[in-house]
């Protein structure tokens, strides 16, 4: 396994940090440089976990949904209280989805951009959601907005910050101390797996932990429940063991999350090929792309981080899930 993340970065990944768990034990490596000081990556290292963020906001509304406190067949909207915002009419099913028929933002990384320090409020993002693009329901478009207000519909319903309502329901119950909503007046732990400069993109490296997050509060801050969460690898894939576990929703809940006949599911999808039997979700943003891939039926699950967002991990980690099989 750890050649194989070596053989990442000699194909010119900066760094590749992996976390595979199976029935037969857990092993975590690390391999390459996690940030433009040089220093080399180490599983302990804290991520970006972009859109993958989006599973675990679903598990928190499927947990909701189980004691009552939501239905998915019921408008969106009937959860956002005083929250002055067009939610197409579309159902908590929906939004989960991504079939709400919303828009996505217009040009997200040059708002993120154009100031890296900038912590954005909800005001702020729902100024910037666009006009529906479609009928709910019609087609799957997973955009940014869907999530934000998911999370803005479980304050609403808990009384709580997003923050505060992930970590008691979904991530302290079962340990989950080094995954994060960042952003929400909780310090970032580190150490922080950073891009180089030849992997940032339109950010420069003096942006890197501006406002004490990573990739920078405004890139964390731009999609609460959406795009927010940090994480080590280890722990996100125990999270996620636990989660396919029936642990943290049972597993009628989960059944309703997993993909359908045309591969998308509620925050789960099936992965491209080549790992086109695995469930999970891909993610990139500011300079951090994730991946976690989950199959059920090998009981696998694998987590693989890496800074470059346009890197092409799936071939590494085929090799890597393949290996944790005995393959």
């Amino acid at each position: 396994m750890q050649a194989i993340l070596d053989a990442a970065v000699a194909a010119g990944a900066p760094d590749v940090i992996a976390a595979v768990i199976t029935v037969d034990g857990t092993w975590a490596g690390a391999s390459g440089i996690g940030g433009p000081d040089g220093r080399k990556a180490t599983v302990a290292d804290e991520f970006a976990i972009a859109n993958v963020t989006k599973v675990i906001t679903a598990s928190l509304v499927m947990r909701l949904v189980e004691q009552g406190r939501m239905d998915l067949d019921t408008p969106l909207s009937t959860y956002l209280g005083d929250v002055k915002v067009d939610s197409n009419g579309a159902t908590v099913r929906q939004f989960l989805g991504a079939r709400s028929g919303m828009a996505d933002f217009v040009d997200p990384p040059a708002a993120i951009s154009a100031d890296p320090a900038h912590h954005w409020t909800i005001a702020e993002l729902l100024a910037r959601i666009p006009p529906a693009a479609d009928r709910p329901g019609d087609r799957y478009l997973p955009v940014g907005p869907n999530y934000i207000l998911l999370g803005l519909a479980v304050e609403h319903v808990t009384g709580k910050t997003l923050s505060d309502a992930l970590r008691d329901e979904v991530l302290d119950p079962f340990g989950a101390t080094r995954i994060l909503e960042q952003g929400a007046g909780v310090a970032t732990p580190k150490p922080w797996a950073l891009p180089t400069k030849a992997h940032l993109g339109p950010f420069d490296v003096g942006d890197l932990g501006a406002g004490g997050a990573i990739s920078c509060i405004s890139s964390a801050s731009f999609g609460p429940g959406s795009g927010s969460i940090a994480s080590d690898a280890p722990s996100l894939a125990a999270w996620t063991w636990h989660l396919f576990a029936g642990d943290i929703i049972d597993r009628a809940s989960l059944a309703t999350m997993l993909p359908g006949h045309d591969g998308h599911g509620l925050g789960l999808n099936v992965l491209d090929r080549p790992l086109d039997q695995d469930i999970g979700l891909n993610g990139g943003k500011t300079g951090y792309a994730t991946v976690l891939a989950v199959i059920p039926d090998a009981r696998v699950v694998a987590v693989v981080l890496v800074n470059d967002e346009n890197f092409r991990i799936d071939p590494f980690i085929f090799d890597l899930t393949k290996a944790a099989r005995g393959g």
